[in-house]
């Protein structure tokens, strides 16, 4: 997401937006709170902003660098349009901060709590960082990496619009997660129960993973990836668009599948369990899918093709 203002136009920029978030919130403004990026990184061509400790900024236009941030708690930034990356600054707790409009990046930082923030629009680096609690945050728009990170709870964090690693990470609760957007992996992760996830958008990878309930999962976007795993029912998943992938893995009861979009790849074991839900075409097994949804799948294929 790029910024880029005429040098010219700025203070009148600053004078407008102060103007504007006086009037919608009530609170007192002045250009003297906003800071608009006038360094263009010479490799990116994106606009920066490199904040110290000294500088009291309230709104920040432009991707937002923090390594020279002396103190631990950010005080003023209230708002980031842009990036935010607090890799190798001192920042401990972001405070006041509540949106970050593009992506944030905590891998390696200092930080260890989100304060009042709630909204990261782009993508978030989480990997080996140091942040226990994610706070009030309770939408990111693009990919989340939460591998080897630190935080136990996603907490009110409610959607994921792209995808999510969760690999080797210390979360144990998905807490009012519903929707991620993207593939998911729980490969070596303490993750036991999907609980309050309702839909994934892209594969789900339950390889290796402790995954024993999927909770009120529905549907599946991709690839449902079952091997090594722990999982022995599919409990409430109606759709999986892609394969299933079900060799190697301790799967015994099917639950209320409806509909899947791929092949079923079993061992000899499970043909002979699902022999009533299956069946073979030119040496590929399909699952028997449910015609009513069929038909209903069929057309809803039809009209996202020609609308």
């Amino acid at each position: 997401m790029s910024f880029i203002i005429d040098p010219d136009k700025i203070k009148d920029f600053k004078i407008y937006i102060a103007y504007k978030l006086k009037k919608a919130t009530g609170r007192e403004y002045t250009p003297e709170d906003i800071c608009v990026a006038t360094c263009i990184n010479r490799i990116t061509h994106s606009p920066e902003i490199h904040l110290a400790e000294d500088e009291h900024f309230k709104y920040l236009f432009g991707n937002s660098f923090f390594e020279n941030y002396k103190k631990e708690d950010l005080d003023d930034v209230e708002y980031i349009y842009g990036s935010a990356v607090f890799r190798r600054s001192q920042i401990k707790t972001l405070k006041n901060l509540e949106v970050i409009s593009n992506s944030a990046i905590f891998e390696n930082s200092q930080v260890e709590s989100l304060g009042k923030l709630r909204l990261i629009g782009g993508r978030v680096n989480f990997e080996w960082s140091k942040v226990r609690d994610l706070g009030c945050l309770k939408f990111i728009g693009g990919s989340a990496d939460f591998s080897y990170g630190k935080m136990r709870s996603l907490k009110n964090l409610s959607k994921i619009g792209g995808e999510a690693n969760f690999y080797c990470s210390d979360i144990i609760d998905l807490g009012e997660l519903k929707s991620i957007g993207g593939t998911v992996s729980f490969m070596n992760s303490r993750i036991v129960s999907l609980a309050k996830l309702e839909s994934i958008g892209g594969g789900l990878n339950l390889c290796d993973s402790g995954v024993e309930d999927t909770g009120r999962l529905k549907a599946i976007g991709g690839v449902l990836d079952l091997s090594y795993s722990k999982l022995k029912s599919l409990g409430k998943i109606e759709v999986i668009e892609g394969n299933l992938e079900l060799r190697n893995s301790v799967l015994t009861d099917l639950g209320d599948l409806k509909f899947v979009g791929g092949e079923i790849f079993l061992d000899d074991k499970q043909k002979r369990l699902f022999a009533d839900k299956i069946h073979e075409e030119a040496g590929h097994i399909y699952f028997n899918n449910d015609s009513a949804y069929s038909l209903k799948h069929d057309e809803m294929e039809e009209f996202d093709v020609n609308n």
